[in-house]
């Protein structure tokens, strides 16, 4: 046997072998899936076959053979190579992009510990291109203030409803009532402690001239399981503390009302300033019409609308994200007193 019969075989095996292996992996054995993927081999196996059988095979001289049988071989082998490359670019790209969907998805990146660190790199290359003398400064605050350091994500269409009425005739003392609706989102559904704080000014107050009561406190419509109720005084406050214990949840719909007596010359403002980020915010206040009111946007991006505001209601909502430690207050004075 000479050595093309041998070649011939040899890359006969070789074509059969990997279109068999490649048609186990993918379709059957000569289907065209395979055979566009089998074809590129064979046509490299042969022209690398031929270019090794024209340069030691000792031809006659002047042989047409010596001069076919190596070119043919550079001409498949070549044109082989160059299809390859070719496709390198697109390949690549298809990779790039597989990996990159690996690397950033959810799942993926919820396993990492090194996360913030790379927010943080991330950050300072943006925060430098726009503020590169104060990039540190905002990056740490942004980390600090603004991030969740619990499990409460954000507040979600936070309703508050308050109304107001004399609790005596000298018009010196006031009852509010706050009902408060809206949905708590949690970043897992472990159990955590929520907390709950209200104060009121009660300084030159007799035991008797004011109170703060928790009169309902619900969540997913059942009552909530309050482990902590107190109420103490701090310097000149009054200060409400309840702690609940919530789990098994992601979303938590949450209604409280809080009923509070005081002065109103020692405490003539209420309000509502953000403990986490809040999505949405609505504000009704009922008053008697012989007390003027004031509504104040406390540091918010863009100003509250104003739906209604008359004599002895007012209501003003707030479309977009509310930061921790922004919100509104109301300014109450009555009408015959002058503060």
């Amino acid at each position: 046997m000479d050595l093309i019969s041998i070649f011939v075989c040899i890359t006969s095996i070789f074509a059969i072998i990997y279109v068999i292996y490649d048609a186990l992996n993918k379709d059957t054995l000569f289907s065209i899936a395979s055979f566009k993927v089998s074809y590129q081999w064979i046509l490299l196996t042969i022209g690398i076959g031929l270019l090794f059988y024209g340069y030691i095979y000792k031809f006659e001289k002047d042989s047409v053979w010596a001069l076919i049988i190596p070119k043919f071989g550079e001409i498949v082998s070549i044109g082989v190579l160059l299809g390859f490359l070719s496709n390198h670019k697109q390949i690549t790209n298809s990779y790039k992009k597989e990996i990159f969907d690996i690397i950033y998805e959810d799942k993926f990146l919820k396993t990492r510990k090194d996360i913030e660190s790379i927010w943080e790199k991330v950050s300072k290359i943006m925060f430098k291109s726009k503020f590169p003398k104060i990039s540190g400064e905002l990056l740490k605050s942004i980390k600090e203030i603004y991030f969740p350091v619990d499990q409460v994500s954000y507040y979600n269409d936070y309703d508050a409803i308050t109304e107001i009425n004399w609790a005596s005739d000298d018009h010196k003392f006031i009852i509010v009532k706050d009902k408060i609706y809206f949905d708590l989102l949690t970043d897992s559904k472990d159990k955590f402690i929520f907390p709950l704080d209200n104060w009121i000014t009660i300084d030159d107050l007799d035991d008797d001239e004011y109170y703060t009561k928790l009169e309902e406190y619900k969540v997913n419509g059942k009552d909530a399981i309050i482990i902590k109720n107190t109420i103490t005084k701090e310097n000149n406050k009054s200060h409400l503390h309840v702690d609940i214990e919530l789990k098994g949840c992601e979303k938590y719909e949450v209604t409280k009302i809080i009923t509070k007596k005081y002065s109103v010359e020692k405490d003539f403002h209420i309000g509502f300033r953000a403990k986490y980020i809040t999505n949405r915010l609505a504000v009704k206040l009922i008053h008697p019409k012989d007390m003027d009111v004031c509504f104040i946007e406390n540091g918010t991006i863009n100003d509250f609308l104003t739906l209604i505001s008359n004599g002895t209601y007012c209501e003003y909502k707030y479309k977009g994200l509310i930061l921790p430690r922004q919100g509104y207050f109301f300014i109450l004075k009555p009408k015959q007193i002058q503060l």
